[in-house]
This record gives structure tokens, sequence and C-alpha cells, in this order.
């Protein structure tokens, strides 16, 4: 039989890898998280006749290589936490089980034991190394592989021991699949020179030994028991010895290789030449679904014991705007004015962020963000700064930091900061912005700018209202703007002539201000879309060539029409809508995107999601949009998300079952979401309206969150003439999976909910003559309420706590928006009588941080440090500590927070620090006690579940558990 012959077959014989579709991260999180021995289990049979091969190669007996097993997967076990962001263990377990048969071969040459000799126990199979090749040939083979740069090792490890193919290997490394080809083919080389220059030249008959590898059932089993309690003393001596030794500082570099690796490299190399010898099968028409490359998540932050949720296609704050790459390969999501907002590009392939520009800094902000028609230059707009990128790197080439007159412009100004236009021109060169006091369209060109040193302007299209979309034809020659331009009511774009400047059609939209616009692939077609009237909506085609009405696509239920984008093909049309939110005066978070065939105007398919900056795959089987502050990618066929499920805001509030079975998490987008905590199994999400205050009873059954009532509408002295919208309390039961409606419409403005300690009662605050209120949970009956006086009414309730005993509430206020004027305090309440205890004085600014101590003497406010979005500059923070019984201050800690709770004892405050750490602090002595370096972006959120574990959320919908006997004790110097 020949060699090639030889090492197909052995191929063939390679284990199979149990458990392919989940990855090595999920499977060690739900280890660390839940103790599943399952997970583990899938673990152990994937990588044992790996580890098990390594050990038999090195020694002969067969009890010291049960050893090294057991204790290589122990030590697995006891590492798992910190292990838990790798994207393949390959690496870490061979050198781990490498490192400790090394360890005890060296102890077996100490005391004079045969480093060779056979195995006592006849029912150890035959050692094929033994007959084929010895062991020293191996060891030579074994230290040419380990000299390899790791980069070139790995993808060896991966293909050619564990048997993956190379998209399989490009997965699990997060490489391309291009680069893994690439490093593959140079490991080879590099490897089959050192091996001649020591007189070897590698066969494929050597893979004989991979393929008689077992690992026998027993011991299977005895190891995957061995990780229900990882440091239990029921493991032997030699096994905790060696898996002590295998969790210390791992080899270096030049020891990670597999020693056999060698000869399944040239062998593999012949088997690949022989296959693409073989005929290719005839091509046909093959519909290859939407492929989403599942990458893990970055590593837990150290301290961090699990994750809810998904940072994946995650951004900081919410997407002001979104551009696509016409490829479809990435995209560039922008925060606007939002706290710690930026423009950031991520991998639309893995989620994963390529580089983020700067962002909001004290009054600099972003306002429009586009990417060129070729892909290779980003376009920002950053205060007044028109700035000109290179789309790989993020690294800037050209900017206009000036301004200076337009032609044709009421103003001397280029408003960069009322309009977020900005567009490029097909040709990639030309830029397409809005001037003047924002009415009319310049378009430059900014190279040629930066280079004469003066505004180069090619044409100035002039609008008497401001423009909101502008999109090119295709081929360049027509431009379309609209916005707010109407006539007698009848809101209207233009089209025009984009190579001369001249206005050609009016595109007679409707009632409503246009936000969207899009050319069809071939430039015969318009797409507008806006606002509606009277919940009248609908996405209006004209012809590009008489500015004449062809189709009007309706657009139920919804309030405004926020993008519109075509397929390549031309034959669909996507569109997204909003609805409107009562009361809250602002478009919800609430919506649908619909596909609809151009032709027909027939809709083809829902998603139940609104989105901005909508964009077909150049395939048209998947579309690309912003969700809130998620980047999502839905089947075009089934309208399936192809992102992974979760928040996808900021995280507003967290709360635990008493028995720590469930975790719920309500976002700011409008939406709360449910996980076992135990297995992290997600439940699919509950709408609860956006931007509405919610909270979880203590008993983990019911979820509330308040809605804007029309019918419960009030009118308040001091605002005459003006009708008011009322509120109405939802509830939902968790256990039941149901709604339960038992409460009317309010009237009056609530802002605050939250429960009593025994789950009967509710109590809400709120302003303009509401109050605080108690309600019965079981009859959604009033149980008593009080007022203050009218005078002392605050415009705005900010946060507000109950002590545990339900005897003292606590609301901080703010009198007024402006901050010239605005009085902030803490009142205290006597919920009994409705009496206020104390004003609790001193901070400077609004309160966004209320908690009492679990025994209740205790009450810590603060002031967050970021911004509102409206606001340009920030603020210092404080941070006070009162005694509830008297009202008087007993500290101020030196810091700037964003949440904050104390622990079920009452022994520690955790806060969330605006630069990014999580701290403990000693509720004893109001000393710094340990901190975690936190989350990637800014904590909103924190709680404590009943075992002790914190949760933390943050601005970028992520939820982390963190264990405290983790946390980095201060330094001197920070205590």
């Amino acid at each position: 039989m020949s060699s090639d012959a030889n090492l197909t077959h052995v191929v063939r014989l390679l284990p199979s890898p149990h458990g392919a579709h989940h990855g090595d991260p999920e499977l060690l999180d739900r280890y660390v998280r839940e103790r599943d021995q399952d997970a583990f289990a899938i673990l152990v049979r994937r990588y044992g006749p790996l580890v098990f091969g390594v050990a038999r190669r090195q020694l002969a007996d067969r009890h010291r290589c049960e050893d090294v097993f057991q204790a290589t997967f122990l030590a697995l076990a006891r590492s798992a936490a910190r292990l838990g962001g790798r994207p393949a263990l390959t690496n870490w377990l061979y050198t781990v089980a490498l490192r400790l048969a090394r360890k005890v071969r060296a102890q077996e040459f100490r005391s004079n034991t045969a480093e060779n000799a056979e195995p006592a126990d006849a029912a150890f199979e035959r050692d094929p190394l033994a007959e084929i090749t010895g062991r020293e040939l191996v060891r030579v083979v074994d230290d040419e592989l380990a000299r390899l740069p790791e980069r070139l090792r790995l993808p060896i490890l991966l293909c050619c021991v564990q048997g993956l193919s190379r998209e399989e290997a490009a997965q699990r490394l997060g490489w391309s699949p291009g680069s893994v080809k690439g490093r593959l083919e140079r490991g080879r080389q590099k490897l089959a020179v050192r091996l001649a220059a020591r007189g070897l030249a590698p066969s494929a008959v050597l893979l004989a030994p991979l393929a008689a590898v077992t690992v026998p059932a027993d011991l299977l089993a005895r190891t995957v028991a061995s990780a229900l309690a990882p440091w239990a003393r029921s493991a032997s001596p030699a096994v905790a010895a060696l898996a002590a030794a295998g969790m210390r500082r791992l080899l270096p570099p030049a020891v990670l290789a597999a020693c056999f690796v060698t000869a399944v490299t040239a062998g593999v190399f012949a088997l690949m030449e022989e296959r693409a010898a073989q005929p290719l099968p005839p091509a046909g028409p093959v519909k290859v679904p939407p492929k989403t490359v599942l990458v893990p998540d970055d590593p837990l932050p150290t301290g961090a014991t699990g994750r809810f949720g998904s940072t994946r296609f995650r951004h900081p704050t919410e997407i002001s705007e979104l551009c696509v790459s016409a490829d479809g390969k990435f995209a560039v999501a922008s925060s606007d004015r939002y706290p710690n907002g930026a423009h950031r590009a991520y991998d639309l392939n893995t989620g994963r962020a390529l580089f983020t520009l700067e962002g909001w800094n004290g009054d600099r902000f972003f306002t429009a963000v586009a990417v060129s028609p070729d892909g290779r230059t980003l376009a920002t707009n950053q205060n007044g700064t028109l700035r000109l990128h290179d789309a790989a790197t993020g690294k800037e080439k050209t900017r206009i930091n000036y301004v200076v007159p337009a032609p044709g412009v009421k103003t001397r100004d280029f408003t960069f900061r009322t309009s977020k236009l900005l567009v490029f021109a097909p040709d990639c060169t030309h830029v397409l912005i809005a001037a003047g006091d924002g009415n009319a369209l310049v378009l430059v060109d900014p190279v040629k700018t930066a280079e004469f040193e003066s505004v180069q302007v090619s044409h100035t299209f002039p609008h008497n209202q401001l423009v909101h979309a502008a999109a090119f034809s295709p081929d360049g020659k027509r431009m379309v703007g609209g916005g707010e331009e109407q006539d007698k009511g009848v809101y209207f774009a233009r089209l025009w002539n984009a190579e001369t400047g001249k206005e050609q059609h009016r595109l007679w939209f409707g009632k409503g201000k246009i936000r969207c616009v899009a050319f069809s692939p071939d430039g015969a077609t318009v797409a507008v879309g806006g606002d509606g009237e009277n919940g009248k909506v609908t996405v209006t085609l004209f012809e590009a060539a008489t500015g004449k009405e062809r189709l009007q696509l309706p657009f139920p239920n919804t309030a405004r029409v926020r993008s519109v984008a075509f397929s390549l093909d031309g034959k669909t049309l996507a569109a997204s809508g909003s609805s409107y939110s009562p009361g809250f005066d602002s478009f919800s978070g609430d919506g649908t995107t619909r596909l609809f065939e151009v032709a027909t105007g027939k809709e083809a398919l829902t998603i139940d999601r609104t989105a901005i900056g909508l964009r077909f795959a150049p395939d048209g089987g998947v579309l690309v949009g912003a969700v809130a502050n998620a980047i999502y990618r839905w089947d075009t066929t089934t309208g399936k998300a192809l992102t992974p499920e979760g928040p996808n805001s900021q995280i507003e509030s967290i709360a635990v079952a008493p028995d720590g079975s469930r975790i719920v998490a309500r976002e700011l987008a409008g939406a709360a979401h449910v996980w076992n905590a135990r297995s992290g199994k997600y439940v699919p999400r509950l709408s609860v309206g956006w931007g509405s205050r919610s909270a979880v009873s203590p008993d983990g059954h019911l979820l509330v969150w308040l809605e804007a009532d029309k019918t419960a509408t009030f009118t308040k002295p001091s605002l005459p003439g003006r009708t008011l919208t009322g509120s109405r309390l939802r509830t939902f039961d968790l256990t039941a999976g149901a709604f339960v409606e038992r409460f009317d419409g309010i009237k009056g403005g609530i802002s605050r909910v939250c429960f009593t300690a025994d789950s009967k009662a509710l109590v809400t605050s709120g302003s303009w003559g509401t109050g605080t209120r108690f309600w019965d949970v079981a009859t959604g009956k009033l149980v008593r309420s009080f007022l203050a006086d009218e005078k002392e009414q605050p415009h705005g309730t900010s946060c507000s706590a109950l002590s545990p005993n339900g005897k003292i509430f606590a609301d901080a206020t703010y009198s007024s928006h402006s901050s010239a004027s605005a009085v902030y305090a803490v009142r205290l309440w006597d919920t009994e009588t409705g009496k206020k205890l104390h004003d609790l004085s001193g901070h400077t600014d609004r309160i966004g941080a209320v908690a009492f101590s679990p025994d209740g003497k205790y009450l810590v406010t603060g002031e967050p440090p970021y911004p509102f979005k409206w606001e340009r500059r920030p603020r210092a923070g404080h941070v006070f500590v009162w005694e509830v019984a008297t009202g008087r201050r007993v500290a101020s800690l030196p810091i700037e927070i964003t949440a904050v709770a104390f622990a079920p004892d009452g022994k520690a405050l955790a806060v969330a620090v605006a630069d990014g750490t999580i701290q403990l602090w000693d509720a004893g002595t109001w000393q710094l006690s340990g901190e975690f370096p936190g989350p990637r972006e800014w904590v909103t959120a924190l709680t404590f579940g009943p075992d002790g574990r914190l949760f933390s959320g943050a601005t970028d919908a992520e939820i982390l558990a963190w264990d405290l006997r983790a946390a980095k004790r201060p330094s001197a110097d920070r205590k």
C-alpha cells in the first residue's frame, strides 16, 4: 500500500470531535457558573485522546499515564474561570500534559526507573511507538516542532492533530480561513527544513500511533466525576500534586508542541494533493444560507465569574447612525452627542470591534459618519471638523478644521452641529454635507480643500428648510435631498442633477417630514420615508426620471419611517418604522422592519424590531441595521436574527430571585430580559416600554413597569390649558409567563416604582400632584398616599428607594431643568403618616443613585459624573452617607459613582466608579477594601444576589457576575 493510501486510512480513523456545536468558552462558562458536569464531559471527550496520547508517548507505565491524564483535566477544572476566553484549549491542555508527563519522567529517572520500560499490566495495549520508531525519535520531532512560533504551531495542532478543517480552525481561532491556510503551509515548510537538518524525514507511517490512541472508559468516567468538586480531597495525592504543578507558570512557547504532529504534516499535505487532483463536481445553482461565525465573547474581566447577554455587536451607547460598507464586511456606528459616545468600526462576521475613534470629550462630539462606496475611506464630522480616515485602521488622513463662506449659502458657516447629513458621492472623492443654517447641501472635495487651504465646493444645492436625508444615484448623475421643506402642509424632496447642480423634480411625499431616502440600484426609482399623520405612514416610490409617484407602501401602527434600503438586485425594499410614546413626547424603541416586493408593493416579511442604517448584504441574504446599542443581522428569508440574543441597550436595573434561580434585567430601550441563573438559558425578551421604570418583586414572581395611559388624563393648576397624560402599572407573572392586569389608569406624573420587602405592595412616586402612593399588589387598589405641599412639589424625581422594613421612603428630586436655578434634594418620609422626616441637603446636581443599608441604618446618595445627552460638559459628583434616624451626614466618599448597592449582610458597599472600576467599601469604617477592574464600559446598575455575588449592568448591555473574594486589595495610596 502506498504512503498516501496509508495516510488516508489513518485520517479516517481519527476520532470525531464530541459536542462540536459547543465552543470551548461556552462549555467552560457553563461549568464555571453551574458546575455543569455534562459540559465538562464534552471537553474531556473532545481533548482526551490528545492528552492521553501525550502521556503515553512520554511514559511507559500505565498508572502514571492515567495520573497525568487526570491531573491535566483537574488543573483545567481548577483554572476554568480564567480560561473562559480562550478560543481553543488545544495549546493549553497539550502544554500542561507535556509538562506533567516530563515531570513524572524526570522523577522516574531520578529513582532509577527505566525510561522506556514496558507496561507491567497486560491489559494495557501494546505500544505502537516501541515497534515503529521508539520514543527517542519522537522526542527529537517534538523538540523541533516546539521551536515553531505559536502562530504557525497552533494551526498544525488544530488541523493535523485534532483533524479540524481550515474553516473549523478559523472559527475556533477567530482568524480568516486564508490566514489559517497560509500559516499552516509555512509551518509545514519550516518543520520539514528543521527535521531534514537533523537527518529525519517525516513519514505517513508515524501516524499509526495517533489512530491507535483510545482513552479507557473508566478513566473518562473518573476524570469527569472529579470535576464536580475539583478542590476536594478525593483525588489521589499524586494526581493532586501534579494538578497543582500544572496550574503554576506554564512552560515557555518552546515546549508547546505536539511530539507526533510532525509526521502528520507531511502526510496530510500529501492527502491534500491527492484530493486536489480529483475532479470537482459540476457547478449548479446553490442557495447558500446566511452564515454567522460564532466567535466567543471577550474574556471575562478579572474577578468576574459569568456573563449574561453578549458583548458581540454591542456599541457603548445608543447608535445614532450606522454606515455599512458596500461589501457587507464591516460597519461603523456613531453615538453622536451621547455620553461616552464614539465612532467604532465592527467586523460584521464576528461582531468584534475593529477600532475606535475618539468619542465624546467635554464639548467635542460627533454628528455624522459615512463610508465611501469602495469601502476604503471613512468620513466623520466632529465639532465642526470634517475628517477622512483610513477605513481599515481608522487612521486620520485629511482634516478640514476651519469654516469659510460657501457660494449661495445664507450664512458664513457650515452647520456641522445641526445636521447629521454626510454622504459620499459615487466617485468616492467628493462628500455631501449640510451648510449654512442646515438648509443647503454642499458637495465638497476634502483633499483639494486641505491642499488649497480653502473649501473647494463643486456644487451647492439650496433648500429652504433643514435637510435630514440625501442620497446619490449609483451612477452619480442624480441626487435627492429631503427634510422639513413643505408647501401648504405637503412635504417634498428635491431631485437634483448632481453634475450641474440644477433641480429636476420635486417628489411630493405627504403630511410628514422626510427622514430617509434611497435610490434603487438601477437609479430608476427613489424611495422616500418619514413621519405620518394620525397613524397613517407610508413609504413612497417615485420615478427618478419624471418625479412621479409610482407606488405607496403602507406602514400600519407606525409614526415614523426611520430607514429605507434596496437590495442589490432592486427587487426588495427594506423599511423600518417606530411608534410614538404618548405622554413621553418621543418616539419609542418599539416598531417593525418590513421587506416589500418593489414591483408589486406586497409585504414579504416583518421583523419585530425597529432599526436605522438598513443595508442589504451583496447577496441579499442578510439585512443589517442598528437596534438601540446593537448591530443586528437578519436572515431575509426567515427574519431570524443572526446577532446573539440579549439586551441591546444600557442596563437600567437588575434583580435576582430570592433563591438565586432567576435573573431579570431591564434595558433602557424598552425590554426586560430573563435568564435561568444556573443554566444560563435565555428567555425571549418582554417589551416593557421605552424608557419606562420597572421593578421585580423580592419573591421573584412579578415584573411591573409603567406605561403612559391616554385614558387617565389630568390637569394641573400651575399649567393652565394643558392636558397631561397619566400612567398605568403593568404586571407580568414571571413564573406563569402571563400578564396580570390589576391596575387602572393613574392620574399623575409617576416616574418611579418599587416593591415592599414582602412583595405585597407597590410604591410609586412622582411629581405634578402625584406624591407617593402605596398599592395592594393582589387587588390593584390604592392603600394610602401622601403629598408634599404644592410649593415643595419638585419638577421630577430622579430616583427613589424604600427602606427594608418599609417604614421610610427616600426620594431624590430636582426642581428645574435649568442647572442655574435647580434645587436638588433628598427627602425622607414616614410611610405610615406621610410626614417628612428629613431634608438631606448638600448635593449640587441631579442625584442618580440612592440605596438603603439592609438594616435601614444608612442611606447612600450619589450624583452621576456623566451628563445627560443634551449637556456638553462633565461635572464632578458627590457621594454622601447619611444616618437615617438623624439625617446626619456621616461620611463623604471621594469618588464619582454611576451605581451603588449594599451587600446582603450590610458589611460592604459596592459602587461603580466613573473611571470604570467597581469598588468595595467597608460599611463600618467607610474605607476602600477592594476593587475590580470592571467591564469595558460604564456600569449603570448594581445588585447583589442571595449568594453574595455582585451583578453589574453597563451601557453596552453587558451583565457580569462578580465573586467578591476575587476583589483586588487596594494599594496604600488608594485607601
